[in-house]
C-alpha cells in the first residue's frame, strides 16, 4: 500500500497503539526509559527496552522490529544463535550475511504483520525503507567491525547516509504462536 506522510505525533500514537496490543495479544512488555546511549533499544524475549531520548519514528522501528526479534528469540534456538552471535570481520562472509539478512528482514516481516492486524496499512513503504536502512548499516559494521556511538549526531545523519526511500516492500510473515520466555539479552540497536 502506498505510504503517507506520517507525522511525529501519529508515529507516537501508532507507538502507543501497537505497545498495547504487545502486552494484550502477546504477552510482551515494553518500557521506553533511560539507555546507554550506545544502543537504542534492547529486548530479552519477553520484554522490549526503547531508549527515551529517539524521535518518535525511530521508537517506533525499534519497537516493532524488536518485537520480530521476540518471536524469533522464542520460537526457535536456531534463530537465538542468529541473533546472539557477534559478528566481525573474521566471521562473516557472504553466507553468513546472507542468513543474517533474512533474520533481519523476516524480524521486520513479523513487525508488518502485526501493523496490518491493529489496522494499520500506511506504513508499509516505511517499514519496508527501515529495515533496508538498518540492514545497510549492520552489514557496513560487520563487515567493517566498527561500529558508531549512536549520539544525536549520528542518529541525524543516519537517514542521509542509510535511508533510500522506494525499497522492495516486505510481505507480512504469519506470527505464529509463542510464549514469551526471558532469553539473554544482547543489547540489540
Amino acid at each position: 500500500m502506498k505510504n503517507i506522510q506520517t507525522t511525529e505525533v501519529e508515529f507516537a500514537h501508532i507507538f502507543e497503539r501497537t505497545v498495547v496490543v504487545m502486552k494484550d495479544v502477546y504477552g510482551l512488555k515494553v518500557e521506553v526509559k533511560h539507555l546507554d546511549p550506545s544502543i537504542m533499544g534492547d529486548f530479552n524475549g519477553v520484554d522490549i527496552f526503547v531508549r527515551e531520548d529517539l524521535s518518535a519514528e525511530i521508537k517506533l522501528f525499534i519497537l516493532a522490529h524488536l518485537f520480530g526479534h521476540s518471536i524469533q528469540f522464542n520460537i526457535s534456538e536456531r534463530l537465538r544463535t542468529v541473533g546472539m552471535t557477534e559478528y566481525t570481520p573474521h566471521n562473516v562472509n557472504a553466507q553468513v550475511l546472507k542468513r543474517v539478512k533474512r533474520y533481519e528482514y523476516d524480524a521486520s516481516r513479523f513487525a508488518l504483520t502485526l501493523f496490518h492486524n491493529i489496522g494499520i496499512y500506511s506504513l508499509d513503504q516505511w517499514l519496508s525503507d527501515w529495515v533496508a536502512a538498518d540492514w545497510s548499516y549492520l552489514q557496513e559494521i560487520y563487515v567493517s567491525g566498527r561500529k558508531e556511538e549512536l549520539t544525536a549526531e549520528f542518529l541525524h545523519g543516519f537517514k542521509e547516509k542509510y535511508f533510500l526511500p522506494g525499497q522492495p516492500l516486505l510481505t507480512p510473515l504469519p506470527i505464529p504462536k509463542f510464549k514469551p520466555q526471558v532469553w539473554e539479552s544482547r543489547f540489540s540497536f
